[in-house]
């Protein structure tokens, strides 16, 4: 997978920085004769999977199989200890997490090295003109191959050092998340990191780099990878596109590189933030008919015992002086007074629940693609009746629990609530559900307990919301990945297998049900 992928080339990468020094020992006192040159490359790379494979396999079983190893390596600070809330998460996951913080000397040449890759490659071509240079054969020396090696040295040397001083005087440069802005799911967004203003020098740029992973579903992960420049700080864009909505934990780190892409030096530590992908709205308007309005349980705008005083204090038109709740120490003969501005107008509750439940206990592409698009759904028709009628307040419930919504803010805090829920495996509510006359109901096929629940609301008028599984044209057609998208990687998850839909079941005279057909496709 991919982090195993990323600990076997940090592994990889340590080796390297070690046989580079061996390689230019060789270079320097290898024979003349032409054989003896390609012989010691060769060692070298079968020497160089030998020091990659052996400490690995032999560091992660010590690691995974004694506790007393594990426990050095912990209290030593060594590695980063995984929370308890973690421990559900998968092997990959946990790696990913759990052992991304690696022993102090391979941080310490992960930090201090200077090369990119563009680099690396000319650094090692360097070395091997060099050898090639004194190990030709004949006993002269090849001057060309003698020329190109040290001017590649030079021009590296250089580009290094020059870096070097800039990274060290901008040290304590400000440098912060911008979280002003929202990341929405499925549309093209950019993470921006703020940088205090501070020019580098010519052939130079700051870069910041971001390695993220977007939590998908239950045991079902995405990661991501971005870059963005500037040339005197300020803002820094890193354009990203995220399929699936959810939280991403995130973490970056600034460079200094030059223009060429050869070289690199790090500035400060890395910068870790938790970051929420909102779900997006419907573009268009959707027909929303609310059929039994009159019936819908009223409330008053009573939020506190303060504002109840004041209302009482206050004359609305129709009261009576002896109504008015005013205490004084005298009597009043007469009593001026003014309207109130804010009168406590009756609001209609709209009984709205949200069924994310699943049979099974991982989740599948298309599961996950189902849970987005609902989310989407019920977050537009919310946005959209509050729009249309601000008087309305919704009592919304979950899987987990139940919240009133009463303006355009709590429908926001509950978008950031709703990007992070995954399916629960149950097939009913476990809070008990207020009796109501009319209800709205958003469900993805994967509710198994759709049906029992429907068969039990008597004369309640019930409008159910579902997506449903489609094969046919008319069906709307969901990709994961865009090819025309710079898409982050997934996992393995992508290809499991899901069971088949659960049947909608009977509902009462007069209800509806209106279900939305999807394809989906990996790309």
């Amino acid at each position: 997978t991919v982090p195993e992928i990323r600990i076997y080339a940090l592994y990889f990468r340590t080796a390297v920085y070690l046989a580079w020094a061996v390689v230019f020992s060789i270079a320097l006192f290898t024979p003349v004769k032409p054989w003896a040159w390609y012989y010691n490359l060769g060692m070298l790379a079968f020497s160089l999977l030998g020091c990659v494979t052996i400490p690995f396999a032999v560091w992660i079983f010590l690691y995974w199989r004694k506790g007393s190893v594990r426990e050095y390596y912990l209290s030593s600070g060594h590695l980063y200890h995984a929370g308890a809330e973690d421990q559900s998460q998968s092997v990959a996951d946990r790696l990913f997490d759990g052992l991304v913080e690696w022993p102090r000397p391979i941080r310490w040449l992960e930090y201090y090295y200077p090369f990119t890759l563009a680099g690396t490659i000319l650094f090692a071509s360097a070395v091997l003109l060099l050898g090639l240079a004194f190990g030709g054969t004949g006993e002269r020396v090849n001057i060309y191959a003698l020329i190109f090696s040290a001017l590649s040295f030079l021009v590296l040397g250089l580009l290094v050092l020059d870096g070097r001083i800039q990274a060290f005087f901008v040290l304590a440069v400000e440098l912060g998340w911008d979280t002003s802005s929202p990341l929405i799911a499925r549309l093209d967004s950019a993470i921006r990191v703020h940088l205090a203003q501070s020019r580098t020098h010519y052939f130079y740029r700051y870069h910041f780099g971001l390695i993220g992973r977007l939590h998908a579903g239950r045991d079902a992960s995405m990661y991501i990878r971005a870059e963005g420049s500037s040339s005197q700080g300020g803002e820094i864009h890193l354009p990203v596109y995220l399929p699936l909505c959810g939280p991403m934990d995130a973490r970056g780190k600034l460079m200094i590189k030059d223009v060429f892409g050869l070289t690199r030096a790090r500035v400060g530590p890395l910068m870790h933030h938790r970051f929420t992908v909102l779900a997006p709205t419907f573009p268009g308007k959707q027909p929303i008919v609310f059929r039994n309005t009159s019936a819908l349980e009223s409330t008053r705008r009573m939020h506190n015992a303060d504002e109840e005083k004041y209302y009482m204090r206050e004359y609305i038109p129709g009261d009576r002086l002896k109504d008015i709740n005013w205490k004084a120490s005298f009597k009043f003969f007469e009593l001026i007074t003014r309207i109130s501005p804010k009168s406590p107008e009756e609001s209609k509750l709209l009984h709205v629940e949200f069924r994310n439940f699943h049979s099974g206990d991982t989740d599948t592409m298309r599961s996950i693609l189902h849970l987005n698009y609902l989310k989407s759904w019920v977050l537009s028709f919310l946005v959209q009746a509050k729009r249309d009628h601000p008087e309305f307040q919704f009592q919304v419930f979950t899987a987990d629990d139940s919240r009133i919504l009463e303006s355009a803010e709590d429908i926001d805090q509950f978008a950031r609530e709703l990007a992070g829920m995954p399916y629960r495996r149950m097939s009913h509510y476990t809070h008990a559900l207020p009796p109501t006359q009319e209800k709205f109901i958003f469900t993805t096929p994967y509710d198994s307990g759709l049906a029992q629940s429907l068969a039990g609301q008597g004369r309640t008028l019930v409008h159910v919301f579902r997506t449903a599984f489609g094969t046919s044209g008319q069906a709307r057609l969901v990709k994961l990945l865009p090819a025309e998208k710079d898409n982050p990687w997934p996992g393995f998850w992508v290809f499991r297998k899901d069971r088949t839909a659960a049947a909608a079941g009977g509902i009462a005279p007069g209800s509806s049900i209106i279900e939305e057909k999807l394809r989906v496709r990996l790309i």
